[in-house]
């Protein structure tokens, strides 16, 4: 049988998700500068199956070479979560590759993403087919088409990490100053990015704001960073930049939200973004979307 958390009104969740959607495309005010979009987290998803099943894509900065590929499957009744699914990637109707996603569960109810790595060999539109156990059809078929490009917007595997000043706990008067979430951790505001490349530590650096993680993507990050520090206190650096750059502010008034200016210093196109650095400022992973902690803890373990 079908293994998913259970939606009452899909439709209901589906018109939120636009809306809120709706709400993170709106323009900011920079000040005296001209408005600038905010980064683009319109989500991108598949046509119904004849069942009524879909796909929403996490994943959305993919390029030539290996991708961490990650989506969500709804059905009629709600959120499946079987603990994989098969898949085949396609380009011009040729199958390039075929294997499985494994769920990666959230640390909130009813919430997680199929996570794999698909390899992408030529740029442009490519063509995912997931293939379901289903009780009533014997065999459910979901499709998403989405755009691979030359290469990434966000820094890539491989790359240095920029030698950012984010500000820090000398910087501000209060914590409320530096996230826009309920849990404020001092450790993720001690250090620069800059001052712990230079220092040559390894480090987890998360991109997020907790109170405006508004998609179907978008997960408790900062809970599973904390959560890692406790293991790993010691052997890594753990550095948390808000999105916006006055997220004091924009808790009563979002109209007046700045990006803050390392996201766009990282050119990150979507809101939420985890990186882990080696000792060398060489980017090893990253992690676009909610990345839950077995995920994470993996690569962490790979690297030491």
């Amino acid at each position: 049988m079908w293994n998913y958390s259970r939606i009452r009104k899909l439709p209901n969740l589906l018109c939120l998700i636009l809306i809120l959607i709706a709400v993170s495309c709106q323009f900011i005010n920079l000040g005296d500068s001209e408005k600038t979009p905010l980064l683009d987290d319109k989500l991108i998803t598949g046509p119904e199956s004849t069942s009524g099943f879909n796909i929403i894509l996490g994943t959305s900065d993919l390029a030539i070479g290996p991708n961490r590929f990650t989506f969500a499957i709804i059905s009629p009744d709600g959120l499946v979560n079987v603990p994989s699914v098969k898949l085949k990637s396609m380009f011009n109707g040729d199958i390039k590759q075929s294997t499985k996603a494994h769920f990666e569960l959230w640390p909130i109810p009813q919430r997680g993403l199929y996570v794999t790595e698909l390899y992408f060999d030529e740029s442009g539109i490519w063509d995912v087919e997931i293939e379901l156990n289903n009780v009533i059809s014997n065999k459910e078929v979901v499709v998403i088409q989405f755009k691979v490009k030359d290469s990434f917007v966000a820094p890539a595997k491989g790359d240095f990490a920029f030698k950012s000043v984010n500000k820090t706990i000398e910087d501000v008067n209060a914590l409320s100053q530096l996230t826009t979430g309920s849990l404020q951790d001092p450790d993720f505001y001690r250090m620069t990015i800059s001052e712990v490349i230079f220092q040559g530590k390894p480090f987890v650096l998360v991109f997020s704001s907790p109170a405006f993680c508004t998609n179907a993507v978008c997960g408790p990050q900062l809970e599973v960073l904390h959560s890692l520090k406790t293991k790993h206190e010691g052997r890594y650096i753990f550095i948390h930049v808000d999105i916006y750059d006055n997220p004091e502010q924009i808790q009563s008034n979002f109209e007046n939200a700045r990006i803050s200016p390392v996201v766009n210093e990282w050119n990150l196109p979507t809101s939420l973004w985890t990186f882990i650095v080696d000792g060398k400022g060489k980017i090893k992973y990253r992690f676009e979307a909610f990345a839950s902690e077995s995920e994470i803890e993996n690569a962490l373990n790979e690297i030491l």
